[in-house]
């Protein structure tokens, strides 16, 4: 099932909301071996252990950074917001009536903050042990089925924390001493922010468009008379090098205007894999019994 790519504002608006992360979901089906169980939990793993390590920063922050521009180091060392230049622009008077709602609004940030690396991490250890509980990838899927777009909850949360930067903006802008230093500061927040949203759309946007080039085509089927005709050729074209995952890749098909592998079907990778050990134990005078053909053909590999 293909995703919509949109347009760079819908893009900008699914790397922040999460939609990329539920892609798959969309292909699961019985039978399907996506290896969902494997995914979520590398995905609720990441997003936890960087939540958990953003979040060691943002409470000492709240503690040592709310309001020390707004004290004085001593009596008569003045605050760093009078000394900036918007608080020598502002006036006293400004400033000490605009302290306290300062205050206030990056606190309400901080907390903010905190609140959403918090919930992150403990939404992606929940999921973990639910995962850990039911331990079939069959379960997984599920549970996928079940809870269905709250799973990117942790990946939402931890994008929340991250407003704990509007305080942090506060903070520079009021301290700033110059009018030199306060431009390039606005410049630079003015760049930076476009160049953030514009590399997650591009990341976004190549794994939307990766999803769809995978699930464009499906695997490819071959009959019995094919598979003979098949690797009998390229045992003919392939006289010295010859093993079976080279084998698998050479009979596969190529995607059109793409170098993406389409793969063969269960029932056909097994079928060359009979048919590859057949020819390759004739080529070596050894007999192998059909028992022998089966337990080899099972034994393909996981690389392919």
């Amino acid at each position: 099932m293909a995703a919509a790519e949109g347009k760079v504002h819908t893009q900008v608006k699914s790397s922040t909301m999460g939609r990329f992360l539920t892609l798959a979901d969309s292909v699961i089906r019985p039978g399907a071996q996506l290896q969902a169980r494997d995914g979520l939990v590398g995905e609720c793993t990441n997003v936890g252990l960087i939540s958990a390590l953003m979040l060691t920063m943002v409470v000492p922050m709240t503690y040592e950074n709310v309001a020390d521009w707004l004290e004085e180091d001593y009596p008569g060392s003045g605050h760093l917001f009078v000394d900036s230049y918007l608080g020598q622009l502002a006036g006293e008077d400004a400033v000490a009536k605009a302290a306290p709602i300062l205050n206030d609004v990056a606190m309400i940030f901080y907390l903010i903050g905190f609140a959403g690396f918090l919930c992150s991490t403990i939404s992606t250890v929940l999921i973990l042990l639910c995962v850990g509980e039911l331990q079939t990838e069959m379960g997984c899927q599920q549970f996928m089925k079940r809870v269905g777009d709250f799973t990117r909850m942790p990946y939402l949360f931890f994008m929340v924390g991250f407003y704990y930067a509007f305080a942090a903006l506060i903070r520079y802008l009021v301290t700033v001493k110059t009018l030199g230093g306060l431009i390039c500061l606005c410049i630079g927040m003015l760049l930076f922010a476009p160049c953030i949203a514009l590399t997650c759309c591009f990341f976004v946007r190549c794994c939307i468009r990766a999803h769809n080039c995978m699930n464009e085509f499906e695997e490819l089927h071959l009959a019995d008379s094919e598979v003979d005709e098949d690797v009998d050729a390229w045992f003919a074209h392939n006289s010295r090098t010859r093993t079976l995952e080279q084998c698998l890749i050479d009979l596969s098909g190529l995607a059109p205007e793409s170098d993406l592998l389409i793969k063969l079907d269960g029932i056909s990778q097994e079928r060359v894999s009979i048919q590859f050990h057949k020819k390759h134990a004739k080529s070596l005078k050894i007999d192998l019994s059909p028992a022998d053909l089966y337990r080899l053909a099972c034994d393909r590999p996981s690389t392919y």
